[in-house]
């Protein structure tokens, strides 16, 4: 293989790959501070995941999508056409998920009841799938532009906010709210939806600043 290929290959795939991990272990350690609050909080805790582990497809889907229609479009030396193409991949993906989100919010009893009779776990899976609710924008936004900007090259910066976002928010924050504030998993929730929030804004900040259009990825002749 082609050095230069190989060195391309690295130099987005590594920060990518990085990323992930960071995500993984982050949250190896945030289920074991959510049995740490009781089994139930755990119980409750993986139902509520699995339920809104279905609002992700349409903006996984779009941001597959989005990572290589930016990567073509910056391939044609257009990056305002892989602007406007990552701009109507989030308007889709914002509708399709705040439609889910209201869902979620309307028929929380119900969806927790298809998963558990046990009133406890109800009541908590109902207070996670109105929390989440309310954040689905801010989800299809970082999927969005994570792809969005790793399509284009710029793998290090969403490495870098998703380390600060699962090992200072959601764990450290997550910590603080679910255990000192003894607001239990609705405390766990609440950081995990201050992280998607806040790291939705960086990555839209970054992402319109542009300067993922100048990154150069190195030649692959």
């Amino acid at each position: 293989m082609n050095k230069k290929i190989l060195t391309s290959i690295l130099y987005v795939g590594i920060p990518a790959g990085i990323e992930k991990l960071i995500m993984r272990i982050g949250q190896l350690l945030y289920n074991g501070m959510i049995i740490s609050i009781g089994m139930s909080a755990y119980v409750a805790h993986s139902v509520a995941g699995t339920i809104e582990s279905y609002a992700y497809i349409p903006a996984m889907g779009f941001g597959l999508a989005v990572a290589t229609l930016v990567g073509t479009s910056l391939g044609e030396r257009n990056p305002k056409k892989a602007m406007h193409l990552t701009h109507i991949s989030y308007v889709i993906s914002v509708v399709c998920m705040s439609i889910i989100g209201i869902v979620f919010y309307v028929f929380a009893p119900q969806l927790a009841a298809l998963f558990t009779s046990t009133a406890e776990v109800q009541h908590m899976v109902i207070d996670v799938l109105r929390l989440i609710a309310f954040f689905q924008p801010f989800s299809a936004l970082v999927q969005i532009i994570t792809n969005a900007l790793q399509g284009a090259g710029d793998t290090k910066f969403p490495m870098y906010t998703t380390l600060v976002g699962i090992w200072g928010i959601r764990l450290g924050i997550g910590y603080i709210l679910a255990i000192y504030a003894n607001l239990g998993l609705v405390g766990v929730w609440s950081a995990y939806a201050l992280d998607i929030t806040l790291r939705g804004i960086v990555l839209f900040i970054r992402f319109y600043r542009g300067k993922w259009k100048t990154i150069k990825v190195i030649a692959t002749s």
